[in-house]
């Protein structure tokens, strides 16, 4: 637990700028870096956190509170007992014999409040004195957090937390200032946390609307190590007099020969001591590295000693005199010129327990009096004092009844409430209208799930890539009920006479709203008794818990023009940033423990969700983690034991709707497959490259037509200067499995390829990695050289590997000139067709060649193996190379526009054939073929069974059989079972299965997707040459890729599978089928409800938007389309964004529609169905 304790408060204390210092090494713990501590260690920790501006910590177990300062002195020690009598809790005046415990502890500086276990649901407020350095009970707050409760059971609090309003927004938007009480506790608490903190403490004042306080809240945050002034002309001023009096100072200590510890080596110097807020006369004593250091060695009582002078020095009169006999004397030895005597009282001042001023701080306190004494040569300036209204404290409430409150502190105002909070209204104000199903459904028809926790968050600093703006200045509230579901926030001024103060709801998916309850435990775990010390199994533990900082390792900088940087740091001529913020991102939010995870990514004004999913199962602890090994991680740890210690992952972002890895190609990509035998990923890729290449010299003899059209192709592209380049990469992703070492040539290689681009020029940094200098697009003089030699194909891969992720290209292929490529497939080849043999996986390319309407268009087929070598150095140590070898290659007289691996034989489209082909040493043989009508677009595979899909001629639907007839040789055969009769535009093909049907999909040129079924027994199939429609829907757009995933149905171990589609404009969809025919019942009423209930864009209706199918747009035609629309009951596409919207509806509107479809007055029925569903449908 000690360990636990000091991983803990040293993270705190890093943020706050000051630290705790390690003393001795314990004897039992190797690990631990304290000895006699004062800590709790023979129960759980539940919460710990820092008081007086981190001059004392609190822990907090389920039974003690305790005061800490330093590591070994203990302030004050709390018992639960003692508390609940001073309450007058019903439990220790009536001396009942009910367990009780504190179940939820959250401490803000300088409050701690505490959530028992007891039936009441009782919560306490404690309130830091941080003259007297202990803890006391807040009285005035004990008729709303507990009193209420005792009397009423729907006003006992569930959940309540501490909000510090160190933007100053709810302070300004609610119209309060702070007591002249908070402002007395919190003026040395403003001193004594630096200028960061300042900052960040930063009042605004009332602003008209929510856009005006974000504006003024960012103009106005000085940035950080910068003094907080009350205007900009003052802290011009200011800042102008105290380098007048830094000058000066120094000055005196060159006149006075030095001193050991000079003005600017003393941490409390004049400048400092003005900067992070403390009046000029005032001064205060921090304990530097080396005095850490000597409290290390001297033992704990030389930092206990330091802190407890920091926290005495809170009273500036106490401080004074304290430091006015010594400091006297060795000011006037060191202007005297008397080194020993100051060196001498410098280190009397480091002893521990003498006085903490040391010679230096005394000097430079003198040299400011006698500097304010001076006559001034300038206009005299007005005095300025540091003035800055402390941030103020409130506390949030969530009660039984469903109300949500939010009291300021200490006199518990109340400055808004919300009798309706947990049924998650669109808005929460007074003014809020009353919801249109308040008569259609009562008070006792409502079942609202009780909030169980409660967490209003700012978050001041920039989070993810939108650098220098702040996350979230307008406060964020997230709140969890008890069915798991999540409620999220955001803080705007309302117009409205009773309360200036409203909350707006973020719009969250619904995958997140549907998820199962984190504070769901197992029944096993549910009925085992309490470990000693531990909490109620009712009592859930800590689910909400905020994060900052969080850094995902990233190997490039903001691209900026010219300059690339691989770990150095510093800036360029242009400024754009090369350093390590460059380098790294840094994330902040809250994170949602459970079964199954949840990160709210802090960033723009908003959280964003993204799902945790993976290999570490139940969280049910989460902290920060900083340490050289794992930098800026964090640790996720179960009540079973498991305890993770993990980074975010590479090169992603967070900030975005979907976890997000760029990767700068600086090409095109056209198609993309993943290689699972090596891990990799090949990728086809086009760009302009220049000088153009020579065509290949045509073939003599040949049609003098064809022969022009050749040459014309090829002069015309001479003309342009530029050609475009299809090239086929291989690609390492991060996970692959190669060591780091496979990347030491490349990275080289990447260096010296940059360096000659850039003219030679490449500065080196003093790190162990060096910084290359490219130049940027459309420079002049020397820099003109160097753009021209980037052109070349080897530059320009070395500057989209410098400027990319680990996964630099490990291999690349050219292509001919005017070679395009049309499809890449994975695919696993017997030899010599025998499909007893092992097949041998290869990477199929498949290629065209157009050069006008006057020549034929020609294709070729690519086989590429995938090779890796270990090579093994003189000098030691071994590099892993991955390359691939060109196996075999073959022109056909058509475009190979569709590649597949069928049984050991490849399955190809040519032109407007099907044929299908073996290889046969280097060489591919025919075995069969069958004629289609048009150009086959799409080609896809289950077993034996094939679609295809055709220009102008939708889709059809054949299978491949292999029989061996009576002279015992192979009859292979491709036969046609059925086709669409409708005249579409193919662009995308892939069959659907859900468990014994299989179905086709179509996505066609005009933006809509079909799902056809082959059926004999359906008098309208023609005996099943026709394939049926059972469902159609316009999408808006084309669709160009189908894959196939498979779906986890809960308690259905079927094969069922969902289409992910990707669309030309750059966005995806998600088709799915319904495994029951109860739920597809229910899930039609609450489409058709859905589409007159809810509030649409523009007041569109999206039913008639689904209906556009029915005219087919042109893909390569000139025409329209018009197809029969299918009957209301045989189109079976519903929307699944409409249907999943009802998660996100408040309550009441829930149980009214739930009534309205034929339901029970109760939406859990349709929620878990939409739970059913995002369970089956969670791949991404």
């Amino acid at each position: 637990m000690c360990c636990r304790l000091v991983s803990t408060s040293l993270q705190s204390q890093r943020r706050s700028g000051s630290r705790i210092l390690p003393t001795s090494i314990c004897k039992h713990c190797p690990v631990c870096l304290l000895c006699q501590v004062a800590y709790i260690r023979d129960a759980p920790t539940i919460a710990v956190g820092e008081l007086f501006n981190a001059t004392a910590a609190v822990q907090v177990t389920h039974s003690t509170v305790r005061l800490v300062s330093g590591s070994s002195f203990c302030l004050q020690d709390i018992p639960l007992s003692e508390l609940l009598l001073e309450a007058n809790h019903p439990a220790a005046v009536d001396d009942a014999n009910v367990q009780i415990c504190i179940k939820y502890a959250q401490i803000r500086d300088p409050y701690v409040v505490l959530l028992l276990s007891d039936h009441q649901a009782t919560a306490l407020l404690l309130q830091g004195d941080a003259k007297q350095q202990r803890l006391v009970l807040l009285t005035a707050a004990l008729r709303d957090l507990a009193e209420a409760g005792w009397e009423d059971a729907a006003a006992a609090v569930t959940a309540v937390c501490l909000y510090t309003d160190t933007t100053g927004w709810v302070a300004a938007a609610a119209g309060l200032a702070a007591s002249e009480e908070q402002q007395q506790q919190s003026g040395t608490a403003v001193g004594l946390q630096g200028p960061a903190g300042a900052g960040q403490q930063q009042q605004q004042g009332i602003a008209d609307d929510e856009d005006a306080l974000m504006a003024e809240a960012a103009a106005e945050a000085p940035a950080a190590g910068e003094p907080y002034a009350t205007t900009a002309a003052e802290a011009a001023g200011n800042a102008h007099g105290l380098v007048q009096e830094q000058q000066h100072v120094e000055q005196k200590s060159k006149k006075g020969h030095g001193d050991p510890l000079g003005a600017e080596a003393s941490p409390n110097n004049a400048s400092a001591d003005a900067g992070v807020g403390f009046e000029p006369k005032r001064t205060f004593k921090v304990p530097d590295s080396d005095a850490e250091a000597a409290g290390v060695l001297e033992g704990v009582e030389g930092t206990d000693a330091a802190m407890a002078e920091a926290a005495a020095d809170h009273d500036p009169q106490e401080a004074d005199k304290a430091a006015a006999a010594p400091a006297a004397s060795i000011a006037a030895a060191g202007e005297a010129g008397d080194p020993a005597v100051a060196a001498e009282g410098g280190e009397q001042a480091n002893e521990p327990g003498q006085q903490h001023a040391s010679a230096a701080d005394a000097a430079v306190h003198q040299a400011v009096q006698q500097q304010q004494q001076l006559p001034q040569q300038q206009p005299a300036r007005q005095t300025q004092t540091w003035q800055r209204r402390p941030p103020m404290s409130f506390c949030c409430v969530a009660r039984a009844g469903g109300s949500m409150e939010l009291y300021a502190l200490p006199d518990m105002t109340c400055v808004f409430q919300e009798v309706e909070a947990t049924l998650g209204h669109q808005v929460m104000t007074p003014a809020r209208p009353e919801s249109p199903y308040a008569e259609s459904v009562a008070d006792e028809d409502l079942q609202p799930s009780t909030i169980s926790e409660v967490m209003l968050e700012c978050f001041t600093g920039a989070s993810g890539a939108a650098l220098g703006v702040p996350a979230a200045v307008a406060p964020l509230l997230v709140m969890l009920r008890d069915d798991g579901s999540c409620l999220i926030y955001k803080a705007f001024k309302a117009a409205s006479a009773n309360s200036l103060l409203g909350f707006r709801r973020q719009p969250l998916d619904p995958a997140f709203l549907c998820r199962q309850s984190p504070a769901a435990l197992p029944d096993a775990t549910a009925a085992a008794a309490p470990a000693p010390g531990m909490p109620l199994p009712s009592a859930p533990p800590c689910r909400l818990v905020r994060f900052d900082h969080l850094v995902t390792p990233r190997l490039e900088p903001p691209l900026g023009p010219g300059i690339l940087g691989l770990g150095s740091s510093g800036s360029n001529g242009h400024g754009a940033s090369s350093g390590l913020q460059g380098l790294k991102l840094r994330y902040s939010g809250i994170f949602v423990c459970g079964p199954k995870p949840i990160w709210l990514v802090a960033s723009r004004g908003a959280l964003v969700p993204h799902p945790m999913d993976g290999k570490v199962g139940m969280v049910d602890a989460f902290c920060a983690f900083h340490n050289p090994s794992c930098q800026h991680g964090y640790i996720a740890a179960s009540l079973t034991g498991d305890m993770n210690i993990c980074t975010l992952p590479l090169q992603m972002r967070l900030d975005q709707p979907w976890l997000t890895c760029k990767w700068p190609l600086r090409a095109t990509p056209q198609a993309l497959v993943h290689y699972p035998e090596a891990r990799l990923i090949a990728i086809a890729t086009a760009r302009l490259a220049a000088p153009p290449r020579p065509y290949l010299p045509a073939d003599p003899g040949g049609d003098a037509v064809a022969a022009a059209a050749y040459a014309t192709a090829e002069a015309a592209t001479k003309a342009a200067g530029v050609e475009d380049l299809n090239e086929v990469q291989l690609l390492a992703p991060p996970g692959c499995g190669l060591p780091m070492s496979s990347y030491t040539g490349v990275a080289a290689a990447v260096r010296a390829a940059a360096a000659a681009a850039a003219g030679g020029t490449a500065a080196s940094s003093s790190g162990s990695q060096g910084l290359i200098s490219l130049p940027s697009i459309g420079s002049s003089g020397a820099g003109t050289a160097g753009a021209a030699a980037g052109s070349s194909a080897k530059v320009a891969a070395a500057i989209a590997a410098a400027a990319g992720w680990v996964g630099l290209p490990m291999w690349r292929y050219s292509l001919l000139p005017g070679e395009q490529v049309l499809c890449l497939k994975n695919v696993a080849l017997c030899e010599g067709g025998d499909e007893s043999a092992n097949p041998e996986p290869f990477i199929a390319v498949g290629c065209a060649s157009a050069f006008g309407e006057d020549y034929p268009a020609l294709g070729r087929v690519l086989l590429f193996q995938v090779l890796k070598d270990t090579v093994f150095r003189i000098e030691g140590g071994s590099e892993v190379k991955i390359h691939a070898r060109l196996a075999l290659q073959r022109e056909y007289s058509g475009p190979v526009s569709a590649l597949e691996s069928l049984r050991g034989f490849l399955l190809m489209g040519v032109g407007n054939r099907v044929e299908v082909q073996y290889k046969q040493g280097n060489t591919l043989v025919k075995v069969t073929f069958f004629d289609g009508l048009q150009l086959v677009t799409g080609l896809r595979l289950v077993k034996d069974y094939i679609l295809i899909g055709q220009v102008m001629q939708s889709c059809a639907f054949m299978r491949y059989s292999s029989k061996v007839d009576r002279l015992r040789e192979r009859q292979q055969s491709v036969e046609m079972l059925g086709n669409d009769t409708e005249r579409l535009d193919a662009t995308a093909v892939e069959f659907m299965a859900n468990g014994k049907i299989l179905s086709q999909v179509l996505g066609d040129g005009g933006g809509n997707i079909t799902v056809l079924a082959y059926d004999k027994t359906d008098v309208n199939s023609w005996g099943g040459k026709k394939l049926m429609r059972r469902g159609a829907a316009h999408v808006g757009c084309q669709v160009t890729q189908l894959e196939r995933l498979r779906m986890a149905v809960p308690g259905d171990s079927n094969n069922r599978q969902a289409l992910l589609a990707a669309t030309s404009d750059g966005g995806l969809l998600l088709l799915s089928p319904f495994w029951d025919d109860n739920l597809f019942k229910r899930m039609v009423g609450l489409h058709e409800e859905l589409v007159y209930q809810l509030q649409h864009t523009a007041g569109l209706n999206p039913k008639a938007f689904q209906a556009r199918y029915c005219r087919a747009g042109p893909a390569y035609g000139a025409s329209y389309n018009i197809m029969r629309a299918l009957p209301p009951d045989q189109n079976s596409m519903l929307q699944g964004d409409l249907i999943l919207a009802y998660a996100g509806m408040d309550m009441r509107a829930q149980t009214a529609i739930a009534e309205a479809v034929g339901l029970e007055p109760n939406p859990d029925v349709l929620l878990q169905d939409l739970r059913d569903l995002t369970i089956a449908t969670d791949f991404l």
